[in-house]
């Protein structure tokens, strides 16, 4: 299905694999657990969360019991770290052709920017301010193992 906030799958991969162990605080989760959760190709998340690791987001613990967690307090990682990595900086609108066609315009401005403007700002805002432990709050992950009551 269309959306106009897009994003690469992986960096939307991040986001999911990172809200889930936000869920699962002081457990390791196995690459395999994610990717089920997430349904994700094996491969794929394990590049996505491998990427993660360099980028000192998540650490990985091997062997028994081992597996992936978060490697800070959920409530201290925002989402906009996870999407930079993948897709750059936060930059303002564009044109929505990705080229500009709109003669008469400045250099790569877009005549729709102006509409779109406050859109990205806030966007940008969300991504900015919203933790991980925020997200994960809000959560009840299908194939999350329930918490004991």
């Amino acid at each position: 299905m269309p959306t106009l906030v897009r994003m690469s799958e992986a960096t939307g991969l991040a986001l999911h694999a990172a809200t889930y162990l936000a869920t699962q605080p002081g457990r390791h989760v196995p690459v395999t657990e994610l990717t089920r959760a997430c349904r994700a190709s094996g491969d794929h998340m394990t590049k996505v969360c491998q990427r993660l690791v360099r980028a000192k987001l998540f650490k990985g613990r091997r062997g028994q019991g081992g597996g992936l967690s978060l490697a800070k307090p959920a409530a201290s990682i925002r989402l906009a770290a996870i999407y930079q990595l993948f897709e750059g900086p936060l930059s303002g609108p564009d044109c929505l052709l990705r080229r500009s066609v709109c003669e008469g315009q400045k250099a790569g401005q877009c005549v729709f920017s102006q509409d779109l403007r406050p859109i990205h700002a806030q966007i940008k805002r969300y991504l900015r301010s919203t933790t991980l432990a925020a997200v994960a709050a809000r959560c009840r992950h299908p194939h999350a193992p329930r918490k004991p009551s």
